[in-house]
């Protein structure tokens, strides 16, 4: 039991660095695209904890036309 417990606890740290990952990589697609990318758009992409979301995120950050289409499809 302790086992699994740890192993349960490891693939979600996994899980949470990945969501890291994705998140960092919009936001660093977003200051290539637009160069400034204010606190708003940080704390909404903070707050995303599903993965689906934060895809859905990224695809947007290489889509939208400007900061504020990004965060009005967010």
């Amino acid at each position: 039991e302790g086992r699994e417990k740890g192993r349960e606890e490891g693939r979600e740290e996994g899980r949470e660095e990945g969501r890291e990952g994705l998140r960092l990589a919009v936001l660093d697609t977003l200051e290539f695209r637009f160069q400034h990318v204010p606190i708003e758009a940080r704390n909404r992409l903070g707050a995303i904890k599903d993965l689906k979301t934060l895809r859905e995120a990224q695809k947007l950050a290489l889509t939208a036309h400007d900061l504020s289409g990004f965060l009005k499809n967010l």
